[in-house]
């Protein structure tokens, strides 16, 4: 049996959370792709969501460099779950 879609909610707080995460790493100086700034939550769905209606977890990771110091980089990652925020 395949797993239910992901509810709008939890859609939509994936969606903030990783929103938020990105605006902090570019306040703090990491190389933040302008698309990934100015995603709406369309755009988001489109290009995270699997074959089941779920976001992809894999796909959302953040990876990014400091603008001054490209050895400093941070991952960013979104284990399976309901808990979120």
């Amino acid at each position: 049996m395949a797993a239910a879609a992901m509810s709008r909610e939890d859609e939509s707080r994936l969606f903030r959370v990783r929103k938020t995460v990105n605006l902090m790493l570019s306040n703090r100086g990491y190389n933040v792709a302008n698309e990934d700034l100015q995603m709406s939550p369309e755009q988001f769905a489109d290009e995270f969501k699997d074959g089941q209606g779920n976001i992809d977890r894999e796909k959302i990771v953040i990876m990014v460099e400091k603008a001054n110091n490209p050895q400093d980089q941070i991952f960013v990652f979104f284990p399976e779950g309901r808990n979120i925020g």
